[in-house]
């Protein structure tokens, strides 16, 4: 028998994420809710956190159908991504949920072409984080 360590990763359902093998992990991973290697996962936070609010600030401006439904789905998701930087907290954030906030986000914001790249950006972040 080998004394190597054995480890065991289960994937299942949808798996679009990339996958990222070799170096360590520490801590307690759980749900598959986040992708990135732990050095990266505050500066990935960030900057979805960033993209959020430069599209709240941008939406401000316009009068797009739906507009408090928007503004209501964008700070859950801001905050979302903060309760997922802080470990008392992370436990309490749903990928589905947040998945199904940034859909409708999304969805309000097919007329509003001018914040497109943002959304392009937003949605790779997402898709990227709360697999």
């Amino acid at each position: 028998m080998s004394k190597e360590p054995r480890h065991q990763v289960n994937i299942h359902g949808v798996s679009n994420a990339p996958i990222i093998t070799g170096g360590t992990s520490s801590g307690a991973i759980s749900g598959g809710t986040y992708y990135a290697a732990p050095e990266g996962r505050e500066q990935a936070l960030a900057e979805l956190i960033e993209l959020l609010e430069r599209l709240r600030a941008e939406v401000a401006d316009r009068e797009p159908a739906g507009r408090e439904v928007l503004e209501d789905n964008l700070a859950d998701l801001v905050q979302d991504a903060r309760n997922l930087g802080d470990p008392a907290r992370a436990e309490e954030v749903e990928p589905a949920v947040v998945r199904s906030r940034w859909a409708k986000v999304k969805g309000l914001l097919t007329e509003v072409s001018q914040v497109s790249e943002v959304v392009a950006k937003t949605s790779e972040s997402i898709g990227q984080i709360f697999t």
